[in-house]
């Protein structure tokens, strides 16, 4: 039975064959839902295999990504606006402040008008 094994498990590496090779090795059971399998890896997933899931485990949407873009914008222009030396320190003070008031709109109408359905957009192409 090892034997078999280590010479599917050779089969199945790179280069050796040009079609699929399906590894099946025995696993040892301990119980319900415990076990392990005879090489370093199961094809029958957790909790047999490696449990832990590598990435990004929520998709982000299209209106945060959105939202982060329009909050970076006005970051940048923020920063810029309270580096600026040639307006007096309340001129920069009132630049800022109505920026951020600004940005705050700017995202509550991004929210609101978010779901609303849009006109369709017509192109040269679509006219007969």
């Amino acid at each position: 039975m090892l034997a078999l094994t280590l010479v599917l498990a050779a089969a199945a590496q790179r280069g050796h064959g040009g079609g699929r090779v399906v590894v099946v090795t025995p696993g040892i059971g301990l119980g319900y839902g415990y076990g392990y399998s005879s090489l370093f890896y199961s094809p029958y997933g957790y909790p047999y295999g490696y449990p832990y899931y590598y990435g990004n485990p929520y998709q982000t949407s299209k209106l945060q990504m959105e939202i982060a873009d329009l909050k970076t914008d006005y970051s940048d222009k923020i920063r810029s606006a309270k580096k600026d030396k040639s307006l007096s320190k309340v001129e920069r003070k009132a630049t800022v402040q109505q920026l951020k008031t600004e940005r705050n709109k700017a995202v509550q109408d991004l929210q609101k008008n978010y779901y609303k359905p849009r006109p369709a957009t017509n192109s040269p192409a679509d006219k007969g």
